[in-house]
């Protein structure tokens, strides 16, 4: 609904804010637990390309801000996030489209 799409940006636009404003306490796995719901609704709740591109952001941005304090359930769900970018390119290559040889091979996590 309507509501829900508003209540979403505002708690995102929070959101963005804590993690750029405030990225010591956040490493610190400061309300980790709820950072992680809030993420997690933009995989289910919203259906659109734009909305599920905004969650990966976010996703990204607490996940880089954790670091070293990351568990795994934060590393499972970036396993999984990449797993399905992962697949989607080695398809691409599979078929011989922008198949370059100059491209180094992506660091492991």
């Amino acid at each position: 609904s309507k509501q829900n799409q508003s209540e979403l940006e505002y708690v995102t636009n929070l959101l963005e804010r804590i993690l750029t404003l405030l990225p010591t306490l956040v490493h610190q796995r400061w309300q980790a637990h709820c950072i992680c719901n809030v993420i997690k609704r933009y995989f289910v709740v919203c259906n659109s390309p734009q909305g599920v591109a905004r969650g990966m952001r976010l996703f990204l941005l607490w996940y880089q801000i954790l670091g070293s304090n990351a568990v795994e359930e934060e590393h499972s769900l970036f396993k999984g996030l990449i797993r399905n970018w992962n697949q989607t390119l080695v398809g691409t290559r599979a078929s011989g489209e922008n198949n370059h040889t100059d491209e180094q091979p992506a660091a492991a996590f």
